[in-house]
């Protein structure tokens, strides 16, 4: 085992309480460092009964959390997966791949919930309950958003991806091209557009490239220029 290696192994550990699976993001100033390794692309999976010293272990390492919105109505208790709760440093999902997909979740997750939720969201039929889930994680103030492809599709529990601790049947669903057609493609661009999340090009590389196009340009310097002047 190199020293990388275990310099990572003692970054990210495994916490297991009340049968909830935690991966713990842990602060290293000689590995997890931006000034050498500049800005870790990690979520910290935070799921699960939280004590106060993990909270606290999530706070000092810098990495986002998660926020899983199916979580949030399973009690009347002011939740931290209400959306109304989240931080802006965080992650939300609809769900993950462990749980069910919005539509099977609205039919199976109990009565109490589901109305919890409808009434929180304002989720009609007319709207679709997928569509009302994701407009919720969409318009929070969670910096990244995360819907699996199955609520963008509307899908129930017979598209769910994976059923934890299992075995048989998981990870088999797929998406066909006939599913995704464009006007998907219009409705979700318009929800990106409507609450800030589509993706933005630095500026300063399309003004760099086009400050060299127009330099370009007024000293010749094209490829059709420059064989002329070879010959």
């Amino acid at each position: 085992m190199n020293k990388k290696t275990e310099e990572l192994e003692e970054i990210i550990g495994y916490h297991f309480k009340n049968k909830h699976y935690l991966t713990q993001a842990l602060t290293h100033s000689s590995y997890a460092n931006e000034k050498k390794l500049g800005k870790l692309p990690i979520i910290v999976e935070d799921l699960g009964f939280l004590t106060p010293s993990v909270k606290k272990l999530l706070k000092d390492s810098g990495f986002p959390g998660m926020k899983v919105i199916q979580f949030a109505f399973d009690s009347r208790e002011d939740s931290d997966y209400l959306p109304h709760n989240y931080p802006q440093h965080c992650v939300v999902y609809t769900g993950t791949h462990d749980n069910d997909t919005v539509m099977g979740w609205m039919k199976t997750a109990p009565k109490d919930c589901v109305r919890f939720a409808k009434d929180y969201l304002n989720l009609t039929k007319e709207e679709g309950y997928n569509w009302g889930m994701m407009r919720a994680a969409w318009s929070s103030v969670a910096d990244m958003a995360i819907v699996p492809m199955q609520d963008l599709l509307g899908l129930d529990s017979k598209a769910r991806i994976n059923i934890p601790s299992t075995t048989g049947g998981n990870w088999q669903w797929r998406a066909t091209p006939e599913q995704i057609d464009n006007k998907l493609a219009k409705k979700l661009h318009k929800c990106m557009q409507m609450y800030a999340r589509l993706r933005e090009e630095p500026e300063e590389a399309s003004d760099k490239s086009d400050a060299k196009e127009t330099a370009d340009a007024s000293t010749g310097k094209t490829a059709g220029c420059e064989k002329k002047a070879a010959k």
